[in-house]
């Protein structure tokens, strides 16, 4: 099961946002590229059905199916400088690199 941690900025910006976030797990595509996680709030008209629903300090936050393969816990946060907010997940695991060039 996947452990799931929000700062309490990060749930006071979704629930801004509408109280609904969505992380995915955006695989590499080519030689040297890594993996990399986005994080979405506008949620109208995307398919969310095949991902995993927790509900965290009245935040309901949606996994997607590859996040939650490659990584135990998950840790939502706001980052940068003042003028320029956004949010950032940190995952216990490295993220999985493109093994194209490995052949």
């Amino acid at each position: 099961m996947l452990q799931l941690a929000i700062s309490t900025e990060a749930a006071d910006r979704v629930r801004r946002a509408g109280g609904r976030v969505a992380i995915d797990l955006i695989q590499p595509v080519g030689c040297g590229k890594s993996a990399e996680v986005a994080i979405d709030t506008h949620l109208t008209g995307k398919d969310l059905t095949r991902y995993a629903h927790a509900t965290h300090d009245d935040v309901e936050v949606l996994l997607a199916p590859a996040l939650t393969r490659a990584a135990t816990s998950v840790r939502l946060e706001v980052t940068g400088p003042r003028w320029w907010r956004r949010l950032e997940a940190t995952l216990d695991q490295p993220l999985p690199g493109s093994d194209a060039c490995a052949r």
